[in-house]
C-alpha cells in the first residue's frame, strides 16, 4: 500500500509541475461565466455578446436549447451561424490576442 501511495504522490507532483502557473489569478474577463474556468476556445453568445468557452456552451445546449443568459431559444446551428459574422470573429480574435498576451506576461518562468 505504501508503494502505491508513494507512486501516486509522485504522479501528482509530476502533473502539477507540468501545469502552467501564473503570477496572479486569471482575470475574470478570461473566465467562462458559466463555470468560471479559463476559456480555452472562445465563442460568443447571441443577444448578450458574452464570450464563453465553446465546450461549456455546447454542453449546455445538449440538455437545453436555450441561451443561458436570456432563456431564449438557441441551437448549436444558430450559435455557429452567429459566430461566422465578421464583427463577432473580430471580437473573438481580439479576445484571444488579449488572453494570449496576458498569459505571456504573467507566466511564471520555472
Amino acid at each position: 500500500m505504501e508503494l502505491f501511495i508513494n507512486k501516486y504522490d509522485k504522479l501528482i507532483k509530476e502533473k502539477s509541475s507540468c501545469e502552467i502557473k501564473y503570477k496572479s489569478d486569471i482575470p475574470e474577463k478570461f473566465l467562462d461565466p458559466i463555470m468560471y474556468t479559463p476559456i480555452d476556445t472562445a465563442i460568443e453568445i447571441p443577444d448578450v455578446k458574452e464570450i464563453v468557452d465553446k465546450y461549456m456552451i455546447y454542453n449546455h445546449l445538449v440538455f437545453t436549447h436555450t441561451n443561458p443568459f436570456t432563456n431564449k431559444s438557441l441551437t448549436t446551428e444558430e450559435l455557429e451561424e452567429y459566430n461566422k459574422k465578421p464583427a463577432v470573429l473580430e471580437r473573438l480574435k481580439r479576445f484571444k490576442l488579449e488572453f494570449d498576451e496576458w498569459k505571456l506576461n504573467n507566466k511564471i518562468k520555472l
